[in-house]
């Protein structure tokens, strides 16, 4: 069966090849799948890539040592909390991360 690029994965699919393809391989392939879904529901590439971006840098800092989907893909507000807080500082905030990261995390978990 071909798989559609900006088509989700069902649940099982992600879960099962999560623990079976290469990370990297499989994160890249979630990156354009959803690249491409946000694209046809109106969003530029630029956007949705922050949406994405963000919370990879989240997840990878958080569950790099998660072996399944479940616990990779989790969001937990402590930690998340604490990454949004770290994009803060004195002189620069990165306000366009942080917004990110809020808003697009129900297109990401809605993907």
């Amino acid at each position: 069966m071909r798989r559609r690029p900006g088509k989700p994965l069902d649940t099982e699919t992600v879960m099962s090849r999560f623990e079976t393809t290469a990370r990297v391989d499989f994160m890249t392939e979630m990156n354009v799948r959803f690249l491409a879904w946000m694209n046809r529901s109106g969003f530029p590439f630029y956007s949705a890539y922050l949406m994405w971006d963000n919370l990879i840098v989240y997840w990878q800092k958080n569950h790099q040592k998660a072996k399944t989907a479940n616990k990779f893909f989790r969001l937990e507000k402590q930690p998340f909390d604490k990454y949004l807080s770290g994009k803060r500082n004195l002189i620069f905030t990165q306000i366009k991360e942080i917004g990110a990261a809020l808003w697009g995390a129900p297109f990401v978990y809605g993907f």
